[in-house]
């Protein structure tokens, strides 16, 4: 049989035009990828019926390309045949948060897991195809057997921002240098040298929207923390160094923002739940420092994480939360910029803050119990055959 490898698009949205421009071009690469796509949409229905158009199209013109629609269904199927074969019902609870990136990742990792593939190719919902011969480059690095170590090839994009920066507009000031004052502010906390800075130290290595691993993907585990971008980039990077891989440089995709994700930040609540993100981000930053500084690792046995912990480290995460609004708002005086404005109104409740403080606990609290049973969840993948769940 021969070995399979996966171009996977994790998605929360409509992914027409995504997918056929990934499928075209791994039609024209000749190169043996099928796809997975994670489908946490609200258009499943819509997702899943293109794919099978896509798939009798394919099959017509003689095209060996398989598409497996991870959906909703399928996913619970996949978890009910896990914890019938022993996984303890607990230890998937994380799979439930929704939306998480961290999530998503793991989703696809377990899924390819079950697909056998040794190596996979990431894309975002919301890149496109730029560098034409980004299939045919990735596919020969993740092909060579001879590479016995993790590795990963990080690509890069054109086009728009990751960072929106139509909401950091103020007059008199350049967006690019509010956005490196406001994220400033929100590292403030962070212990040197954190678990992040060990591997970036100025070069742009981490593993996001647009990357390719080897089989190390099996042994990598995000955490599945409640909107928190950004964070799921830093583990498959830090597993890949950390166990003696490289990271090595891609090819470009293009990235561009889905129109309902634009039209939706013109409103106080989703502008709120966009900032709040890079908030969350590095709170969990910080938790992740803490708990390398005590316990020596970022992901310490559960046991390590008492009551008596949890509380301590709620009480440290309120008091940065406050930290923040502070110097937002004198941050803010000058520039007076809406999103600035809508976050720091947002924090100055102490109810807001144990939404978010209770976020971030819970998330990490999964994280430890997934992290525990992943190498026993990988055991009994091998026992599922993969037709049963596709």
């Amino acid at each position: 049989m021969e070995d399979k490898y996966l171009i996977t698009i994790p998605t929360v949205r409509d992914i027409k035009d995504n997918l056929l421009q990934y499928i075209t071009l791994a039609i024209n690469s000749n190169v043996p990828f099928d796809f997975l796509i994670v489908d946490d949409s609200t258009t499943q229905k819509e997702n899943r019926d293109l794919i099978l158009k896509i798939q009798e199209i394919l099959k017509s013109r003689g095209s060996s390309i398989s598409i497996y629609h991870f959906g909703t269904l399928k996913q619970k199927k996949f978890f009910r045949t896990l914890i019938s074969n022993g996984i303890p019902k607990s230890a998937l609870h994380s799979f439930n948060i929704k939306p998480s990136f961290g999530v998503a990742q793991n989703k696809k990792f377990l899924a390819s897991a079950l697909l056998g593939a040794r190596g996979l190719v990431s894309f975002d919902d919301d890149t496109y195809p730029y560098e034409k011969d980004i299939l045919v480059r990735y596919y020969k690095i993740l092909k060579n057997k001879h590479i016995k170590k993790p590795l990963a090839i990080r690509g890069d994009y054109v086009g728009e921002r990751g960072t929106d920066y139509s909401l950091f507009k103020s007059r008199g000031h350049s967006p690019k240098k509010t956005i490196q004052k406001f994220f400033e502010i929100l590292e403030y906390p962070e212990s040197k040298p954190t678990f992040r800075e060990r591997h970036l130290k100025g070069n742009k290595m981490l593993i996001g929207g647009n990357f390719a691993i080897n089989q190390a993907y099996k042994h990598i585990v995000c955490p599945p923390m409640y909107e928190t971008g950004g964070i799921e980039e830093f583990f498959p990077t830090d597993y890949v160094i950390s166990h003696g891989g490289k990271i090595i440089p891609g090819a470009k995709v293009r990235h561009s923002y889905h129109p309902e994700r634009i039209g939706s930040r013109r409103f106080r609540t989703s502008i709120e739940f966009y900032m709040l993100r890079f908030v969350r981000r590095h709170l969990a930053y910080y938790v992740f420092n803490k708990m390398e500084t005590e316990f020596g690792t970022i992901s310490p046995a559960l046991n390590f994480f008492t009551s008596r912990f949890i509380s301590g480290l709620g009480e440290e995460l309120r008091r940065i939360l406050i930290t923040y609004r502070a110097l937002l708002l004198e941050f803010n005086k000058k520039r007076n910029i809406q999103s600035v404005r809508y976050l720091s109104a947002y924090l100055k409740y102490r109810s807001n803050q144990n939404i978010v403080i209770k976020q971030i606990l819970d998330g990490t609290i999964e994280f430890l119990k997934l992290n525990q049973e992943w190498d026993h969840i990988l055991d009994h993948i091998t026992k599922i055959d993969p037709s049963d769940i596709f």
